[in-house]
């Protein structure tokens, strides 16, 4: 059973999953599946880059914080699995730098992750702020 009501699980969870996704399948496709991009765009600009490569990772970061945050709520757990999840997400950038994981280091998802960790943190700040002054 969700914490949130549904309308904040929609927009919370659904909404980033769902933009993602859309982002992802109309502008880049699906290349293991043979699925080619519906609209062809240049990449030369970083803006677009960023719309296209690096802000579907961060709503789908937002959304998986947002799911988190509704099964742990305000509690020191939640946090501890807030946390854990965005330092892995950030480690994970490195581990494909030193070539350990598959994939392409990035600045630009590095600077999405945190972002969108701010942008969680800011949306769902009693979260931090509460167990902030109970450890104090």
């Amino acid at each position: 059973m969700f914490r949130l009501p549904f309308l904040s699980f929609s927009l919370h969870v659904l909404l980033p999953l769902i933009v993602g996704i859309f982002i992802y399948f109309l502008f880049r496709g699906v290349p293991f599946l043979g699925l080619h991009s519906v609209l062809n765009i240049s990449k030369n600009n970083i803006l677009i880059v960023f719309l296209l490569f690096n802000l579907p990772d961060g709503l789908w970061l937002y959304a998986f914080l947002s799911v988190i945050n509704q099964i742990w709520g305000e509690s020191k757990k939640g946090l501890f699995w807030l946390i854990t999840v965005f330092i892995l997400t950030i480690s994970s950038e490195f581990l494909q730098r030193l070539h350990i994981i598959p994939g392409t280091f990035d600045w630009l998802d590095i600077i999405t992750y945190s972002l969108t960790f701010l942008i969680f943190n800011l949306f769902h700040r009693n979260l931090f702020l509460t167990n902030l002054y109970l450890t104090s």
